[in-house]
């Protein structure tokens, strides 16, 4: 099972998504199951910086809750031991060796970020030209924007000025701007 968890605008509130899709209460971002059946989801988010997936390990959790009556402790050991032994998911104990995890989207194969057109499909709108954050990357971040892939070295953000143009601000520039402050 998987949820979404959106942080954008001061508290978290967790949603779950159908096949169609669903936006979360504060609308900063849509998700939609891609094939519920192999757990695959895709996500649109105004600002994937403030997103996670829950991921809860069916392994576990169906038992622990459709099993009936209320499980003992034993019974839970049981249930994470069969959800952590699953290679090749994050789940195993190879990997996070727990039933729940919280990661940032396009983290596992499963869960993916919307191409533009997916974005335009779920807002009904371009979505906004920043590329993700890399202020703590030496290496240059790919990013498309209107269309175009461009190569950021290590840009921290990019913004539109009043005649549509880029501005990059490299991380340095940021932490200039903040000590003027």
């Amino acid at each position: 099972m998987k949820a979404i968890i959106c942080f954008a605008h001061g508290d978290m509130h967790i949603h779950s998504f159908t096949t169609e899709w669903t936006p979360c209460a504060c609308g900063n971002v849509k998700a939609k199951w891609v094939d519920p059946m192999s757990g695959t989801v895709l996500v649109a988010a105004k600002d994937y910086e403030k997103v996670r997936i829950l991921g809860l390990n069916n392994h576990y959790l169906i038992p622990a809750t459709l099993g009936g009556g209320d499980p003992t402790w034993q019974a839970f050991r049981q249930f994470h031991d069969l959800a952590v032994n699953a290679p090749g998911y994050i789940f195993d104990k190879e990997k996070a060796s727990c039933w729940a995890v919280v990661i940032s989207v396009g983290r596992s194969n499963d869960v993916r970020r919307a191409t533009p057109e997916e974005y335009k499909e779920a807002f009904g709108q371009d979505e906004p030209c920043v590329p993700p954050l890399s202020a703590n990357s030496t290496k240059s971040v790919a990013h498309t924007c209107h269309g175009k892939l461009r190569e950021y070295p290590a840009v921290v953000c990019s913004m539109h000025t009043a005649d549509d143009d880029f501005h990059e601000l490299t991380f340095h520039e940021v932490c200039e701007m903040a000590r003027a402050r």
